[in-house]
């Protein structure tokens, strides 16, 4: 007998007892093998997992089959049982259950899917697997195979609900279930069960997609309840259920193999108590606690295989549909009252008019009245009603948006499954609530095909091709559907089209259309590919001098254009989007004129949301927002303002519609300075916020904004071209929590969850009605601010080159655009974006210095007109790579440009202060002036301060905002070229006289107060007060005591944080450092013959360069070679072009599967490795060390993904695993390497050397290692 206590370390099971288990092997618990019965017994509830495996290969073969595989089992206690892995599948599937007590021997057997091509699977034995438990059992006998599914044949007709996998539209809800192989009765997989212990069970078969019923494919049945047919499924175990109302005693069961049952129930039967003719639910329920069971082959079954089962639609749904879609043919008198854009703002009623609305979901269930009853804390009576006028006039709005009309129209004059429609007498209601109000209307609800794709490719009536759908590897949540797609066409433009007749016909005034939400296009379907080959041809005249252009070697346009990732050439990927960013302005204008052909009325509006996560990335390049504005009127946009002390400003969630929330303060500024410059100088075009978030935090948790937080946001929207801002959104989860408690909760559940108006914690009554605040500050003001152009006209401009953003990979940022920004607008240097499409002599005679931060790609014609610029006396800020490469990535000699003593490049070493500074020397050589000055008291300069100015002549509007929270700062503002004479001060939101002021003295510097996140507007005027006349004096004494009580409350706060800040440091700096013994000595590693691969990549994919051979924006530039200390570890870091080891993998199998062995001497207890990997897979075993020691022995350490390796994109914590090296990469994403221990298996003996081996899974990467003596 062989006994072995398995640890961490995996460790090989002998051949013993005349069973061969030499190939498996085991960790977490101890086990012996004794005359072939393998015994496991595992006493420890910590974090093991008892798992005893092996791999197996089979003969690949090109169809599916399943695989078995069985043991004889006597499971003494705890938990026991089988498992398999497909990690091609991502499949784990385990048969495991806890000991009866009865102790005897069983056959246990598992069945799980193998895929067409499938060659090997990892087979394990379980025992306690899983955290918190202990088991003990045996195991013998152990056979496994694989063989075609068996479907067990039987008479006459079938009609399916469940036979591996749910048919049309059917699922099972009410009950948490998964499939498996093991819940099959025939067939791949089946139903497993797990009620809710000890409870009564009601579970439901129903048809339906995004939880309501699919209400045409409702099932008659008829023909075979006529004919004799019956319902029946099989079980295992046996459980009295009650079916549709049909007891167990009006049902038969018959007995099968392996403990199943199938139960049947006539059709007559069934037929008394449910709608054969229209079936859409069937309820099973149990009246006393069930224990886990499996279901499979669940169907209706008649003897006559002639019979057939056929699809209809459930009650009156038809009837209303058409009714409703009847009415649209004579709709009511067109109401008027919509806002017309004049000088670059809306106007109505011949004044200009700032839009303010909210987004209101209009079916949503918030609304409903048994939350009424359901609160444990008193509510506003608007909570509980629908949204209407008097409920806007209430809060200072004047429009409303309307996100996710209806597309069941459309699916049901296409033959598509129709679901939705239970809310159209609400969404009816909705559409009449406004009187005249002028509405924005956009097809939101179309975002739930994203997730339900499979409704429409699996409908049993009229199943759709996979080239329905958008074929775009990105996210595309509100463009689900291939545009270019006839059906998919059809749904777009038709739903567009119902989009405005059900509003209007339902007493709404749409005056804004919104084409698209959130747009992302990049459909790769084959008719745009069609359309590629011949835009190249267009474009390049030859194929010769297409490959001239980019590199390449295509014989023909078409197989250039048929190329399946584009990425693989990125001059390709450059044409390609600049082909869509056409392509997406015709399909605009499609569906333009799919409504104005039912909408002729006047003053009508379009715009499409840009998806603001996508605007400086490579993938949001496939859209130019300068040609959809050809075809539009209105520049959409979305984002805010965050408040507090927030700990996430400038970084991304990984979700985009999470994004969108937490990016940097300044961020949204950017995006409207942005869309500003792209409608300037055209006085019919405007920008509008159709999503505006005003959050407020404490770190990351979601706090109680503030009522002057909606002024804060919306006067800053104004300052940076926003003429209308709709609020997201006007809900509140209500049914999801009871009081204030609840409501906290679940506002810091998801981030845009905080952000709904209707929740209490976080917007409450007096909040809310600073929306009407907000408007009462613009009401005297609005002529002087909203006509464009706003902002006084800068002599600086910031170039943007969608022609660089083009060659960045989908998720690249522009490199320096956000830092740039930022720099140049806390600084108080003004400057607008200008395109690269619009240099000429006569726009850039308006500036006397330009930014140039991400230009490294320029069209022809670029550089001649700089040139020009400096000639004339222009000065020029680039980064070091601009004017590099062409628009496809050639070379490009740019050295005549930069011989100027005119043009500075700014290194991307330059951050912060430094940058500021740099930026700001830059206006001083330029001659150019701030308008605005603002600094300390003591004139130091403020971190995070904005100073805006609309200059009108003899008034000027300021607005200074400090972004960041902290105490009222005494500040002086200076305003440089004030005009001589008298100028009067006044606050326009207290609406007090501020002073007096000769213009020497204003260009000297106010003296004021800085208070902390919150708006502060001066009105300046020449010689009288026009706009408040009978204002009165400020009042000091007062202003006084608010700065007190601010300050102490903002001191408590910061004290607070501080020591939380102080406890967090201490904690990480604990967890991020391996504890050694103070007298422990350690040796670097010569890593120098293993190292094959440099620190950054130039080139995706050519095979050569560095990092994983993603282009530039993998890698970590800024990592430094030489001695480094990473969590208290030294290491020896190189450098150059061999400074990592990069190990093949699945993403990048050209790379080596194993490094040379690296020589090693002496003893060591321990290994540290500095190292990460690529596309990690969490619990596979992705890194093996081999160390070979001096006397010829081997042993292996493996290295587990997500516990001792993790991605080196998304730094976190893991339980093996230190963060090592970390920096935060242009996309604000912690990027680096972990730092990992291993124990020496033989610490006794001398090392040889070691060999790092990648199983495959995943691409490892090694940086460096070190030994601990």
């Amino acid at each position: 007998m062989k006994h072995f206590v398995f640890p961490a370390l995996f460790v090989c099971l002998m051949l013993c007892g005349g069973e061969d288990f030499s190939a498996w092997r085991g960790k977490g618990t101890s086990a012996e093998v004794r005359d072939g019965v393998i015994h496991f017994k595992d006493v420890d509830p910590g974090n093991s997992n008892g798992i005893f495996g092996r791999h197996v290969r089979f003969q690949p073969e090109p169809v599916d089959r399943v695989l078995v595989f069985e043991a004889d089992s006597r499971r003494i206690s705890g938990y026991s049982g089988l498992g398999v892995h497909i990690s091609s599948l991502k499949l784990h599937a385990k048969e495991q259950r806890q000991a009866d007590g009865t102790g005897k021997w069983e056959r246990v057997s598992l069945r799980v899917p193998f895929p067409a091509n499938c060659s090997g699977a990892y087979l394990q034995i379980l025992c306690a697997h899983g955290y918190g438990r202990t088991g003990e059992a045996e195991f013998r006998n152990l056979s496994w195979k694989v063989v075609s599914p068996e479907q067990k044949k039987e008479q006459g007709a079938f009609f399916p609900i469940y036979e591996d996998g749910f048919s049309g539209h059917w699922d099972l809800r009410g009950v948490a279930r998964k499939e498996s192989g093991s819940a099959a009765y025939s067939g791949l997989r089946g139903l497993e069960v797990s009620p809710p212990p000890g409870k009564p069970l009601v579970m439901r078969l129903r048809s339906l997609e995004d939880f309501v019923p699919v209400v045409n494919r409702a099932l008659d049945l008829s023909e075979f309840r006529d004919r004799g047919g019956r319902f029946e499924f099989c079980i295992r175990p046996a459980l009295p259920f009650t079916v549709g109302g049909v007891p167990p005693e009006k049902q038969s069961v018959q007995q099968l193999e392996n403990g199943w049952r199938r139960v049947r129930i006539p059709l007559a039967e069934l037929g008394k108590r449910n709608p054969l003719t229209a079936l859409m639910d069937l309820p099973f329920s149990l009246p006393s606690g069930a224990v886990r069971f499996q279901l499979d082959r669940i169907g209706f079954r008649c003897e006559d295989p002639a019979a057939r089962v056929r699809y209809g639609w459930s009650g009156n749904w038809k009837e209303k549909i058409e009714q409703e879609m009847a009415s649209w043919k004579s709709l009511p008198p067109d109401p008027g009252n919509r806002p017309v854009i004049e000088k670059g703002t809306f106007r109505m009623n011949g004044k200009s008019t700032f839009l303010l609305g909210v987004n209101y979901p209009i079916a949503s269930i918030d609304f409903e009245e048994r939350w009424r009853n359901n609160r444990k804390m008193e509510l506003p009576e608007y909570h509980f009603r629908l949204l209407d006028r008097e409920i806007c006039e209430e809060f200072g709005l004047n429009t409303v948006q309307f996100p996710g009309l209806p597309f069941h129209y459309a699916f049901c004059r296409n033959n598509l499954p129709v679901w939705g429609v239970e809310k159209d007498e609400q969404r009816k209601r909705n559409c009449g609530n406004f009187s005249s109000m002028p509405l924005s209307v956009d097809p939101t609800g179309i975002y739930y095909l994203y997730r339900n794709a499979g409704a429409l490719l699996n409908d049993p009536v009229n199943p759709q091709p996979k080239e329905i759908l958008h074929q775009n590897p990105g996210w595309h949540a509100f463009v689900p559907l291939c545009p270019e797609h006839p059906v998919g066409k059809a749904v777009i433009l038709g739903q567009l089209r119902d989009m405005s007749l059900f509003t209007r016909a339902n007493n709404g005034n749409p005056f804004l259309y919104e084409l698209i939400n959130e747009s992302t296009y990049d459909c790769r379907c084959r008719f745009n590919r069609a359309r590629f080959a011949g835009a190249l041809q267009k474009e390049f005249g030859t194929v010769a001098e297409m490959n001239r252009r980019f590199g390449t070697r295509f014989a023909d346009f078409r197989s250039a254009a048929q190329v399946p990732d584009f990425a693989s050439c990125p001059p390709l990927r450059a044409a390609w989007r600049k082909f869509l960013s056409d392509r997406f302005v015709e399909l605009l204008d499609e569906m333009k004129k799919s409504v104005t052909a039912v909408d002729a009325r006047p003053d009508l509006h379009f715009c499409q949301q840009i998806l603001i996560a996508g605007l400086l990335t490579g993938g949001g390049s496939t859209m130019d927002q300068r040609k959809t504005m050809r075809v539009l009127d209105v520049l959409a946009i979305e984002g805010g303002y965050s408040y507090g002390f927030s700990e996430n400003e400038g970084r991304w969630e990984s979700d985009e519609m999470e994004a969108v929330l937490t990016r940097g303060v300044h961020f949204f500024s950017l995006v409207a300075d942005y869309a500003t410059a792209v409608v300037r100088g055209n006085p019919k075009l405007t920008v509008a916020d159709q999503e505006h978030y005003c959050l407020r935090y404490d770190g990351k948790n979601r706090i109680p904004s503030l009522p002057d937080d909606f002024s804060t946001s919306l006067w800053s929207s104004i300052f940076h071209g926003v003429s209308a801002s709709s609020l997201f959104n006007w809900s509140g989860g209500k049914w999801l929590w009871t009081d204030l408690e609840g409501a906290k909760k679940y506002a810091r559940s998801m981030k845009y969850r905080g952000a709904g108006l209707l929740n209490p914690y976080c917007y409450p009554h007096e909040t809310l009605l600073g929306l009407r605040s907000f408007m009462n500050e613009l009401e005297p003001l609005r002529e002087l601010v909203l006509p464009m152009p706003r902002l006084k006209a800068p002599q600086a401009a910031i170039l943007f080159s969608i022609t660089s953003q083009r060659m960045l990979e989908h998720s690249q940022s522009l490199p320096n655009m956000e830092n740039w920004y930022n720099a140049l607008l806390r600084e108080n240097l003004p400057a607008e974006f200008l395109f690269e499409e619009e240099l000429s002599p006569e726009v850039l005679k308006k500036y006397r210095i330009l930014f140039l931060p991400d230009l490294k790609h320029s069209l022809p014609g670029t550089l001649s007109a700089l040139e020009a610029f400096v000639k004339r006396g222009g000065t020029i800020v680039c980064s070091d790579d601009a004017l590099t490469r062409d628009e496809y990535g050639r070379s490009l000699n740019a050295a005549s440009l930069f011989r100027s003593d005119r043009v500075f490049r700014c290194g991307k070493d330059l951050h912060g202060m430094a940058l500021r500074d740099f930026f700001a020397q830059a206006f001083e050589r330029a001659g150019v002036k701030a308008h605005l000055r603002l600094r300390t008291a003591d004139g130091k300069k403020l971190r995070a301060a904005e100073a805006q100015v609309i200059d009108r002549g003899d008034a000027k509007l300021i607005l200074l905002v400090n972004w960041r929270r902290e105490k009222v700062l005494p500040v002086h503002l200076s305003v440089t070229d004030l005009a001589d004479g008298n100028w009067v001060v006044t606050d326009p939101v207290s609406r007090r006289r501020i002073g007096r002021f000769d213009a020497a003295d204003v260009r000297r510097g106010l003296a004021l107060n800085l208070f902390p996140q919150e708006r502060q507007l001066l009105l300046l005027e020449k010689e009288t007060s026009r706009y408040f006349p009978d204002a009165e004096a400020l009042d000091r004494a007062a202003l006084a005591e608010r700065i007190r009580r601010m300050n102490r409350e903002i001191g408590e706060q910061q004290r607070r944080r501080s020591e939380d800040a102080r406890k967090k440091r201490e904690a990480q700096q604990r967890a991020s450092l391996w504890k050694t013994g103070t007298d422990a000595r350690f040796r670097t590693v010569d890593f120098s013959g293993a190292a094959n691969m440099a620190f950054t990549d130039e080139v995706s994919g050519d095979r050569k360069g560095g990092w994983f051979d993603e282009g530039p924006q993998a890698g970590l530039p800024d990592l430094k070679p030489g001695h480094r200390n990473c969590s208290g570890i030294p290491f020896e870091i190189l450098g150059g072009e061999k400074a990592v080891c990069v190990l093949g993998g699945k993403k990048k199998p050209y790379f080596p599967k194993a490094s040379p062995a690296i020589p090693l001497s002496g003893k060591a207890k321990r290994l540290y490795f500095l190292q990460s990997c690529g596309w990690n897979v969490d619990g596979e075993v992705l890194l093996i060390c081999e160390l070979t020691y001096a006397d010829g022995s081997r042993a292996r350490i493996p290295m587990t993904g997500g516990r001792d390796i993790g991605d080196w994109h998304g730094l976190k914590v893991l339980p093996n695993a230190r963060i090592g090296v970390s920096f935060w990469n242009s996309e604000k994403v912690r990027v680096g390497f972990y730092c990992t221990r291993q124990s020496n298996p033989h610490p006794e003996k001398e090392l040889q050397s070691l060999k790092l081996i990648s199983t495959g899974l995943s691409v490892p990467l090694i940086g460096a290692v070190t030994l601990e003596e």
